[in-house]
């Protein structure tokens, strides 16, 4: 009889002890959370961080290779998973050389209003914008009866349509959209130098189907007088890459082997 009592004393301690035990695991358990969540988290940045790593690489060897589409997919891949300011400049490159002004402009504002971004990049984002400048017409929309539309030039959407737009000389399109509908379409004519107003306004007949592939906006940029002059008899294009090595680090710091580019006068680092 008197066993009885130190067992169920025990079985009674065993129990709150078990119990002590699920409420503290119930307390921590909060923490322990966010802590794997960290984990996971700081993981999957890594990855997308190495797998940036990898498409910023080939798509520089594309540059040096001037396969200028496949390296601007490659650049929006690696950009989509690590933004950096060499991704954005090198991004702003491949678009200046396809006379693609209005977002390579923008990217290049981007880099050098970026506090991030290394002296050595921003020098050459200024010379890339120079090289816009001496380049560019330049377009002011002038949108009516269009409220809430998307205004796009040759399908790249503009953030303020009311601001002069830089635009590589030849022929391109404006239009005004509502998700499918195009609303709206004007031609345009920009030579180097030259500032217009062009007026965009809703067409009077039945809106036509916005298409979904690429508006070339005339000519191939390639085949454009602009694009190629004659130096020394021979026949070089006018919108040269600007030229870098390029170098990627990790997180802490380590820079890797440079990346050459065409005329390699200097690292970028990211």
């Amino acid at each position: 009889m008197a066993s009885a009592y130190p067992i169920a004393s025990s079985a009674w301690t065993n129990a709150a002890s078990i119990a002590v035990l699920m409420v503290a695991s119930h307390v921590a358990s909060p923490h322990a959370h966010a802590q794997q969540s960290s984990v996971l988290e700081a993981d999957a940045r890594e990855r997308r961080t190495d797998l940036a790593r990898t498409l910023f690489a080939e798509g520089v060897q594309l540059v040096a290779e001037q396969r200028w589409e496949q390296a601007e997919s490659r650049f929006r891949q690696a950009l989509a998973n690590r933004d950096a300011p060499a991704i954005r400049y090198n991004l702003a490159s491949v678009l200046f050389e396809q006379g693609e002004y209005p977002e390579a402009s923008v990217l290049v504002e981007s880099v050098l209003a970026d506090s991030t971004t290394p002296a050595d990049i921003g020098e050459h984002a200024r010379d890339l914008r120079a090289h816009i400048a001496e380049r560019a017409g330049y377009v002011r929309l002038d949108v009516r009866d269009l409220d809430g539309a998307d205004i796009a030039i040759d399908q790249y959407t503009l953030r303020d349509p009311t601001r002069e737009v830089p635009l590589a000389p030849g022929a391109h399109a404006a239009t005004a959209s509502y998700g499918l509908r195009r609303e709206a379409r004007a031609e345009i004519q920009i030579a180097t130098g030259e500032h217009r107003v062009v007026t965009l306004e809703r067409m009077q007949h039945a809106p036509e189907e916005a298409v979904s592939t690429p508006s070339t906006g005339g000519e191939r940029v390639e085949e454009q007088w602009w694009f190629w002059t004659a130096i020394g008899g021979g026949v070089v294009a006018v919108a040269v890459v600007i030229g870098v090595v390029v170098a990627v680090s990790s997180d802490e710091g380590q820079v890797e082997d440079p990346i050459p580019g065409n005329f390699e006068p200097g690292v970028l680092r990211w």
